[in-house]
C-alpha cells in the first residue's frame, strides 16, 4: 500500500538479540529479578481465547505517542500458484472500506489526529509476513479504543468489494512498474522453491488476474486471530490498553486455529554459477554463498552458541585481511535460511581463484589447530562490545521492530543489565577449544550440498573472464583439504598498549578565570528556554541548554553570506571551497598536535558553505567548550594553507579530466543531471560547490584566493550568529564566548549580489535511452513570499495541501501514479523567493493526463477554499512533529531548528508563538497565496521521455 516505502527485498533481521535467562546462581537470580520486575511493570503480554496474542509496552520515547502494529505471520508464500500477488493486494485494500470505516475513513481519521498517510500509516508485505502499522498521538482518551477498532478491522473486517478492487488495481500496477530489483543475482540467491515464484509485490499480470471473490477467499483463509499478534508501544496506560484490546478482539471469530510454517528455501545440489558484465569496472568480484539453516536464538544457550559462532567467523575473517577485497559474512536471508558469503576481488580471474583456495585453507587450518590467547582475548572483547541492550531510551518504533522479529522468528533481545552481564560472564569463560565446534560448523556449511557463485566482471577484459564452474569447485576442494596456510592472525598494533591522552594545546587552553561577559544586550525567551544575546561587535548568540542531554555541546557559527556573493567571473577560482579549506587545519597549531587533540578529547569541527550562508559546526564534551570555541576562531582567522595537498588534489583532478572514465562520460550525458543543472540555473539554486568540469576550470583554482575569501567572510561580525545547544551552564558559556570573540573588530556583512537565476516559464524535454515506457514529469512553480514565520508556515501548509491533492487525484482517483514527490524550498535573500517542485513518474501514455490533472488541482486550490478541518489536521501534524523533535535530550533537532530560524530571518519571539500563528492562518489566506505563487506565468514543465 504505502507511499514512499520500500516493498520488499531480503535483508537481515535485527541483529541485536537477547535471551531468556536460565540456570543462574541464586544471588544472580535475585539481582536479575530486581531488574525483571521493573521490565515486566512496563510490559504486558497475553493470548485471547480465539488465539490472537498481544504485546503491550509503556514507553515515553517519544512522549504522548503510540506505535501500533498488526503482525500477520503470513505473506506471499501462503499463496497458491493462481493467487500470486494476493497478499500484497489485500494489504492495499486494508486502507479502503472496512466494517467500521467508510472508504478512506482510516486515512482520514489518522490524518485528523496528525498522522500522515504513507508515513505514520503504512503497511508492508513480505514472503513470511504482512505488517500493518499506525502511529498516533495519545493526547485524546478515545485513541486507544479507535486504534483497537482499526486493528480489528484489518484482521477481520475488510469488505473487499469489487469496486474498490478495481480502483486499487491500477495503483498496484503503477507500484509494480516503478519497482526495480537492483540485485542482478536475486534469482540465484532465492533458489528454486516457492520463494522464487515471484516477488511479494506480484506482477502486473498477477494483479490483472485477481478477482474480488478470490481475494476474499484468501483473506478469510489466512487472516485468522491465531496467526495475528497486536503490538502496542507508547505513552499510554497498560491497564486501559489491555482492557480496550480484550473488549474489541474477544468478539473476533473463533474458528478452528490455523497454523502456517513458511517453506524452506530450496536450492538444487551442486555449485550454480551466474555472471554479470559491467563495462564500467576494471576488476572482478566473486561472491560465494553457502546456504544453511539459521541458528536459532530463542534461549540463553542458543544465543550463547550464536555468539561463539560469530567469534569463530571473526577469527576466520582476521586471516583474510591479507587478501584483496576479501569479505566474510553470515546473515539471515529468508525463512529459516542464512547465507554464509565469501567475497573476493581481483584484477585477474586466476588471482581470485588462488585467493579462494587460500581463504578456505585458513578455515581448514583453524579447525585442526587453535588460536592464541591474545586473539581469543580480542575476540571476547569485541563479542562483548557487540552486545546491544534495548533500554527505555529506545524509541517506540524501535521496540516494535524488535517485537516483530520475536513474533516471526522467536528472536529474543537483551532488555536489562542482568541479562547482558550474564552473557558477558559466559563469554569471559570461553577457552580456545570452545570455538572448535563453531569452526567445524563453518566447515560443514562449506561442504553443504548447494553452493551459489555470482561473478561480476568486465567482459571486455580477457583477464577477468568468467571462471569455469569446475575451476571454482577445485579451488574450494583444495582449500578444504589443505594442511597449511600462508594466512595468519596479525594483532592490531593499537591493541598492545593504551596510549595516554594528549594535553590540550596551550593555544586552546582556557585561562584560569574569565571576565564577566561583554554583552550589548541579553534577553531570555522563557517559552523556548532560549537565551539570546549580542556582543558589542554585533555577533548574535543563541543558547539552548538541554537538561536531559548527555554531557555534549554542539556549537554552530553561522554567517549570512555564501557562495552567491562571489561574482560569476570569480567563481571558478573557489570551486569546492569548503572541501579545499578542510584539507588544512589552522596555521597557528601543528597539524599532528591538532589531530591528537581532536581525537583524544572527543572534539570535532567541520566547515560548510552554501549559496546564502556558511557555517562552522563543532561538537565537544561539556568541559571542552572553550577549547572548541577558540579552535573555531582560529579556523576563521588563521586557516592553514595546505599547499602540497591542494596541488596534489588539483593535479589528480586534471589527470582525471584528461582521461574521463566511462562513468564520468555517462554522468555528463545523464538526463537527470542535465535537468537538475537547468533547474538550478533557472531558479538560482545552483551551488558553485562542484568539481571543475574542464582542465581550464581546474587550473583556475586558487588556494590563496580561497583563503582570502574565507578570512574576509569570517571576519565580518555583523549578521554572524553563534548557536549553542546541549548540556552547559548558560552564564559560564556566555563568558567563554565573550572571552573568545568579543575582541573581534566590528565589520559589516558582505553585500549580497542579485540572484543569478534566469526566471522564465518554459516547457523543456530531455530524452533518455533507458527510460523504457516511463516519463519523469517535473512541474515547477515559483514566486515570492513573506519572509516571516507566518510566511514560511503558510508555504508549508500549501505544500501539504498540494501533496494531499496529488495523492487523491493522480493516485486514488486516476490510478496513474504510485508515489508522488513534492519538494519546496524558500530563501529570504537576495529577495524572498520560493519554488514548489511536483515530481511524478508515469507511463508515457499517461503524461498528458498527469499534466492536465496537476493544472486542474492547482486551479482548484486557487479558486476553492480548503476546508478549515483539513487545515487543522495538517497543523496538528506540524505541532506533533515539533513536540516530538524538540525535547530536552536531543541536540540535533534544536540546532537545526534554531539555525533554520536564523537563516530564514525569522524571529525567536514569533517561534515562541508558533502554535498561535499556525492556527490563525485562514483558508482565504492560503487561497490567495496559491493564486500569487502558483501562477501559469511562472510554471515550468520539465520532462524526461523515452528516446525514440
Amino acid at each position: 500500500m504505502a507511499i514512499d516505502r520500500y516493498v520488499y527485498t531480503p535483508t537481515s533481521r535485527v541483529e541485536r538479540k537477547g535471551f531468556r535467562s536460565i540456570g543462574l546462581p541464586l544471588l544472580f537470580t535475585l539481582f536479575f529479578l530486581s531488574f525483571a520486575c521493573t521490565a515486566l511493570a512496563q510490559e504486558r503480554r497475553g493470548t485471547l481465547s480465539n488465539g490472537m496474542s498481544y504485546i503491550l509496552r509503556h514507553n515515553t520515547q517519544p512522549r504522548k505517542k503510540m506505535e501500533a502494529r498488526l503482525v500477520m505471520r503470513v505473506g506471499s508464500c501462503a499463496q497458491r500458484p493462481d493467487e500470486a500477488g494476493y497478499a500484497h493486494f489485500i494489504e492495499h485494500l486494508a486502507f479502503g472500506r472496512t466494517k467500521h470505516f467508510a472508504s478512506g475513513g482510516i486515512k482520514r481519521y489518522a490524518e485528523r489526529l496528525g498522522t500522515r498517510y504513507g508515513v505514520g500509516l503504512n503497511a508492508m508485505t513480505g514472503h513470511d509476513r504482512t505488517v500493518y502499522m499506525i502511529s498516533l498521538p495519545t493526547d485524546e482518551p478515545h485513541v486507544l479504543d479507535s486504534t483497537a477498532l482499526i486493528l480489528s478491522d484489518w484482521l477481520t473486517g475488510l469488505q473487499l468489494d469489487s469496486l474498490e478492487v478495481e480502483q486499487e488495481r491500477s495503483i498496484i500496477k503503477e507500484e509494480i512498474r516503478a519497482y526495480v530489483q537492483t540485485d542482478p543475482f536475486y534469482a540465484l540467491k532465492v533458489g528454486t522453491g516457492i520463494h522464487s515464484r515471484s516477488l511479494p509485490v506480484g506482477t502486473a499480470q498477477d494483479i490483472d488476474r485477481a478477482t474480488a471473490s478470490g481475494l476474499r477467499a484468501f483473506y478469510h483463509r489466512w487472516y485468522h486471530p491465531s496467526l495475528a499478534t497486536i503490538v502496542l508501544v507508547g505513552d499510554f496506560d497498560l491497564d486501559a490498553a489491555e482492557k480496550s484490546l480484550r473488549a474489541t478482539f474477544t468478539t473476533a471469530p473463533t474458528t478452528p486455529a490455523r497454523t502456517y510454517i513458511e517453506p524452506e528455501l530450496h536450492y538444487p545440489r551442486g555449485l550454480h554459477l551466474e555472471s554479470h558484465s559491467d563495462t564500467l569496472i576494471r576488476t572482478a568480484t566473486l561472491d560465494l554463498i553457502f546456504p544453511h539453516k539459521t541458528l536459532p536464538t530463542r534461549t540463553l544457550s542458543e544465543l550463547f552458541t550464536e555468539k561463539i559462532h560469530r567469534m569463530a567467523l571473526a577469527a576466520w575473517s582476521h586471516r583474510l585481511d591479507k587478501l584483496r577485497g576479501a569479505k566474510l559474512a553470515d546473515s539471515w536471508y529468508l525463512g529459516r535460511t542464512s547465507h554464509l558469503s565469501l567475497t573476493l576481488e581481483g584484477s585477474r580471474t586466476t588471482e581470485i581463484l588462488r585467493d579462494l583456495r587460500e581463504a578456505i585453507s585458513a578455515l581448514s587450518v583453524l579447525r585442526r589447530g587453535t588460536i592464541s590467547e591474545r586473539e581469543l582475548t580480542l575476540l571476547k572483547e569485541r563479542a562483548k562490545s557487540a552486545l546491544y541492550l534495548v533500554t527505555g531510551d529506545t524509541p517506540s518504533a524501535g521496540w516494535c521492530d524488535y517485537y516483530t522479529d520475536e513474533i516471526l522468528h522467536g528472536d529474543h533481545f537483551l532488555t536489562d543489565e542482568a541479562e547482558k552481564e550474564e552473557l558477558e560472564r559466559r563469554i569471559d569463560g570461553l577457552r580456545a577449544s570452545d570455538l572448535r565446534p563453531a569452526f567445524d560448523r563453518l566447515y560443514r556449511y562449506l561442504m553443504g550440498p548447494s553452493k551459489l557463485a555470482s561473478f561480476t566482471h568486465n567482459a571486455q577484459l580477457p583477464e577477468t573472464a568468467r571462471p569455469q564452474r569446475g575451476a571454482i569447485e577445485r579451488a574450494i576442494q583444495r582449500g578444504l583439504s589443505a594442511q597449511r596456510t600462508r594466512l595468519s592472525f596479525t594483532p592490531p598494533s593499537d591493541e598492545a598498549t593504551e596510549e595516554k591522552k594528549s594535553a590540550i594545546p596551550q593555544l586552546l587552553t582556557p585561562p584560569q578565570t574569565l571576565p564577566t561577559a561583554q554583552l550589548r544586550s541579553s534577553k531570555l525567551h522563557p517559552d523556548l528556554g532560549v537565551q539570546e544575546a549580542y556582543l558589542p561587535n554585533g555577533i548574535r548568540i543563541i543558547l539552548r541548554p538541554l537538561s536531559e542531554a548527555d554531557s555534549v555541546v554542539k556549537i554552530a557559527i553561522n554567517h549570512p553570506s555564501g557562495l552567491r556573493d562571489i561574482p560569476l567571473d570569480e567563481q571558478p577560482r573557489v570551486a569546492s571551497l569548503a572541501a579545499y579549506m578542510e584539507l588544512g587545519g589552522i596555521s597557528t597549531l601543528p597539524r599532528e598536535q591538532l589531530d591528537s587533540f581532536l581525537f583524544d578529547h572527543g572534539v570535532a569541527l567541520t566547515l560548510t558553505e552554501a549559496m546564502d550562508w556558511g557555517a562552522l559546526l563543532g561538537t565537544a564534551p561539556t568541559g571542552k567548550t572553550y577549547s572548541l570555541l577558540r579552535l573555531m576562531k582560529e579556523k576563521m582567522l588563521h586557516p592553514e594553507a595546505a599547499t602540497a595537498d591542494f596541488e596534489e588534489s588539483r593535479e589528480s583532478l586534471i589527470s582525471a579530466l584528461r582521461r574521463p572514465s566511462r562513468l564520468e562520460q555517462m554522468l555528463a550525458r545523464d538526463p537527470e543531471r542535465k535537468l537538475q543543472r537547468r533547474l538550478d540555473s533557472i531558479l538560482g539554486t545552483y551551488i558553485p560547490q562542484r568539481e571543475p568540469e574542464t582542465e581550464a576550470e581546474a587550473r583556475a583554482l586558487s588556494l590563496p584566493y580561497m583563503i582570502d575569501f574565507h578570512t574576509d567572510l569570517w571576519t565580518r561580525t555583523e549578521g554572524m550568529t553563534i548557536v549553542v545547544v546541549g548540556r552547559f551552564d548558560s552564564e559560564a558559556l556566555l563568558k567563554e564566548i565573550s572571552g573568545v570573540f568579543a575582541d573581534l573588530p566590528q565589520r559589516p556583512a558582505k553585500p549580497t549580489l542579485p540572484s543569478q537565476g534566469q526566471l522564465t516559464a518554459e516547457n523543456y524535454t530531455l530524452e533518455d535511452i533507458d527510460a523504457g515506457d516511463e516519463t519523469a514529469l517535473h512541474n515547477v512553480y515559483y514566486g515570492t513570499y513573506e519572509p516571516t514565520l507566518r510566511g514560511s508556515l503558510r508555504l508549508k501548509l500549501m505544500r501539504e495541501l498540494l501533496r494531499s491533492r496529488l495523492i487523491d487525484r493522480l493516485r486514488s482517483e486516476a490510478g496513474i501514479i504510485y508515489s508522488p514527490y513534492l519538494y519546496m524550498e524558500y530563501r529570504p535573500k537576495p529577495e524572498p523567493f520560493v519554488w514548489f517542485r511536483l515530481e511524478t513518474l508515469v507511463k508515457s501514455s499517461n503524461a498528458p493526463l498527469a499534466c492536465k490533472l496537476i493544472e486542474e488541482l492547482v486551479e482548484d486550490l486557487q479558486t476553492k477554499l480548503a476546508s478549515p478541518s483539513e487545515i487543522a489536521d495538517i497543523a496538528r501534524t506540524f505541532l506533533i512533529n515539533k513536540r516530538e523533535a524538540l525535547t530536552e535530550s536531543d541536540l540535533a533537532p534544536w540546532q537545526d531548528t534554531l539555525l533554520g530560524l536564523v537563516r530564514s530571518g525569522e524571529r525567536l519571539e514569533d517561534f515562541a508563538q508558533y502554535e498561535q500563528i499556525l492556527r490563525s492562518i485562514t483558508p482565504e489566506e492560503l487561497r490567495t497565496a496559491f493564486r500569487t505563487i502558483l501562477s501559469p506565468q511562472r510554471h515550468l514543465i520539465y520532462s524526461i521521455v523515452p528516446k525514440q
